[in-house]
């Protein structure tokens, strides 16, 4: 990918039932969802194509679908070949029937590709996902899948409601266990056992706990386990507490869905029913790959502090770790933390049901990439929705209470999504930190209406989940595109307000990345730091910044300066060696820097950028700028292989050496280029096209192609 003027993206369409036309092909049958929503994936010669189909809901029609699609549907590169490329991206074996052909369609087009998702992940909590072009080899995507929470969130826990209290169940389990049609909950025992997995074709034992079934109904029919003053177990310890908490909290959210779907349906799952394992505890050095630790019989297992939704086997992703613990459906995965029992936090529960839920209607995963950078828009869509849903299940914006004592920071609660975070201000390319953006702007439209509304405009939104015919990087404005269409047909009246809310929110007409630096004013992200993706979470040779600068240039400058704090975040995705965070700084005058992916564009020969160190933490970079340049955008990017982060970005300036008989208000002549150098992965670039007035073409820095992946999260 190079920076120029993106082309304009094709954005689902709201309308009337039209035929798709005879070059697109939809597989038959239709799916049907939930109240008479259709939906048909689109196909190539008996191949799906990833994410793109046309949803049906009455008179409504949404198409999002591809026609720049391959010519040939036959593989050049084989599935053995394909297979080799995707196994540096993944610490897990990778054989040849996890690869299976498909269509990718990404920002270039439809492109045939082997998809890659090995079902052994040695019993890490992972799901990778790498697509390889099946005609170049290129790696188009590496991802991890898994959904997960943050390390805190709920309003009803322990310290907002400390009273337990005894409270029915919406719907009747089997026996005297905790098991229905939908759930069945069960507790992490450690009796010392272990289980053999085969790693790069060589067994090895991993130091496990077994999963079973201890909360038992009283003669009452009741669950009345008392709960336990710290959440340590020993081995053969047990807290059913834990285990009927989270069947009581899961139980709550999805006949909460049923209800916002008429009564009539039951909520989309991509299986029922859903798993819960409460009290989670790993294996030591398990995380770390020490695999002779995490296989001693006389290791402690030790404490998991988070929760996570792992698709099951039919998703062909984290088939080892189900398979170290005996479980083979989609499973909301608590970990007992060192201070709190995730279990017990009951918008956990809610926010973890809900990404089940997201995961049969949205499918959204990975960076997105935008005409201005990169932005993690798709999983802070998926971040918001479970916020949304856990904090309107229970009409209280705070999350987190509980759970939050966990950390080290020791916060009052994790986020409250009644807030005015709006783009660009509050974006860091932190899902969760992003996510407040849209969560926000649905909780002040749900708050404005009376209370006999509000289920309404809740159902409205649960309905908008089934419009979406599956695009992974969906985008804020293209959700807005669905609730707008839902609130139409459900809620009407409140249309208007959450349009303007969205407005408000900065994500209509679109989520911006453009801020503006002012000099001698440090530009700090709202919490912690701002994101740098590595190239291993793209695929190419640099990636895109979060955020583009934009700096008003003193008359007469000859020098900018961008002084900024870095660290590096995380190694190279799923633990391959490689290069550390590497920033560099783009730059454009009087014009935003673009990101396209048009293999067919070259770019003019750019000035070089580089970033050098200026004491233990900071970086300085410094770029001559032509005479006549009024603004200046710049952005960090990244190209080293593993994920990085920077703050407190301040700008100097440098004035020209006196004496000279350049007029600041002109600019000289461009420069002659005879031709064209080009630059990226694949040859990809740009040409600039000659900005408007006096101001000469812009020379950009450092560009190349970008694909996306979902976070790193374990």
């Amino acid at each position: 990918m190079t920076t120029c003027p993106a082309r304009a993206e094709t954005r689902p369409e709201i309308g009337s039932q039209r035929p798709v036309g005879e070059a697109v092909t939809l597989a038959p049958p239709p799916i049907r969802t939930d109240r008479g929503i259709l939906r048909r994936e689109q196909v190539l010669g008996g191949l799906p194509v990833l994410g793109r189909g046309v949803v049906t809901w009455g008179a409504l029609a949404i198409h999002d679908v591809e026609r720049a699609l391959p010519r040939d549907v036959r593989p050049v590169l084989s599935r053995s070949d394909a297979v080799m490329r995707a196994r540096p991206f993944s610490r897990a074996p990778v054989d040849e029937d996890d690869a299976r052909l498909v269509v990718h369609a990404g920002r270039r087009g439809g492109t045939l590709a082997w998809l890659i998702a090995p079902r052994r992940t040695h019993g890490l909590p992972t799901a990778p996902r790498v697509v390889v072009d099946a005609t170049s080899g290129r790696v188009l995507e590496a991802r991890d899948q898994i959904k997960h929470a943050s390390v805190f969130t709920y309003p009803e826990n322990p310290t907002r409601t400390p009273s337990p209290a005894l409270l029915p169940l919406p719907f009747a389990t089997v026996g005297d266990r905790l098991s229905s049609s939908d759930l069945v909950a069960r507790s992490c025992v450690d009796h010392g056992g272990t289980r053999s997995i085969s790693l790069g074709g060589a067994p090895r034992v991993i130091r496990v706990c077994g999963l079973e079934q201890v909360a038992v109904a009283s003669g009452t029919g009741d669950f009345v386990e008392p709960p336990r003053s710290e959440p340590r177990l020993g081995r053969e310890q047990a807290d059913a507490f834990a285990e009927a908490s989270a069947f009581f909290h899961a139980a709550r959210i999805l006949e909460y869905f049923r209800i916002l779907g008429g009564g009539t349906e039951e909520p989309r799952l991509s299986e029922r029913p859903l798993d819960l394992v409460t009290s989670l505890r790993i294996a030591p050095g398990l995380l770390e790959g020490d695999f002779d630790l995490a296989g001693r019989p006389d290791a402690e297992l030790v404490s998991y502090p988070g929760a996570f939704f792992l698709p099951g086997a039919g998703a062909s992703e984290g088939e080892t770790f189900r398979a170290l613990y005996g479980v083979t459906r989609g499973t909301v995965w608590f970990g007992q933390g060192t201070k709190v029992d995730f279990a017990y936090d009951g918008d956990v529960v809610a926010h973890e049901v809900t990404h089940a839920l997201i995961d049969a209607t949205l499918h959204v995963s990975g960076w997105r990439v935008t005409e201005e950078g990169i932005s993690a828009e798709p999983e802070a869509i998926g971040e918001a929705i479970a916020d949304y849903f856990a904090a309107a299940s229970t009409n209280d914006p705070v999350v987190g209470e509980y759970v939050a004592t966990e950390s080290a920071a020791a916060t009052a609660a994790l986020r409250s999504i009644d807030g005015d975070d709006a783009c660009p201000r509050s974006i860091t390319g932190e899902p969760h930190g992003d996510s407040r953006v849209l969560s926000g702007a649905l909780w002040r439209t749900r708050r404005t209406l009376d209370a006999s509304s509000r289920n309404a405009f809740d159902a409205a939104v649960y309905r908008a989940l089934s419009l979406s015919p599956g695009r992974r990087d969906l985008g804020f404005e293209e959700l807005a595109v669905f609730l707008r269409a839902a609130l139409q047909a459900e809620l009407p009246s409140a249309e208007p307000l959450l349009a303007s809310e969205l407005v408000r929110s900065g994500i209509l007409p679109r989520c911006s990345s453009i801020v503006t630096l002012v000099p001698d004013a440090p530009l700090r992200a709202p919490v912690g730091w701002f994101a740098a993706p590595g190239t291993d979470a793209t695929s190419e040779v640099i990636t895109p910044g979060i955020l583009q600068l934009r700096v008003e240039v003193p008359p007469g400058t000859s020098k900018i300066g961008l002084v900024f704090a870095a660290r590096r975040v995380s190694p190279p995705l799923f633990g391959r060696e490689g290069t550390p965070f590497q920033p560099v700084v783009l730059a454009s005058w009087d014009r935003p820097i673009r990101w396209s992916r048009d293999a067919a564009n070259e770019a003019l020969p750019d000035v070089s950028a580089r970033v050098t160190p200026e004491g233990e933490a900071s970086r300085v970079a410094e770029l001559d700028v032509p005479a006549g340049v009024r603004v200046a955008y710049l952005q960090i990017a990244n190209e080293g292989e593993g994920d990085g982060a920077y703050d407190g970005l301040t700008v100097s300036f440098t004035a020209a050496v006196p004496g000279g008989d350049i007029d600041a208000g002109a600019a000289p002549e461009a420069p002659v280029s005879s031709a064209p150098t080009a630059i990226g992965a694949s040859g990809s670039g740009c040409a600039m096209a000659p900005s408007r007035g006096p101001i000469p073409i812009a020379l950009l820095f450092g560009v190349a192609a970008l694909g996306f992946r979902r976070r790193r999260r374990v």
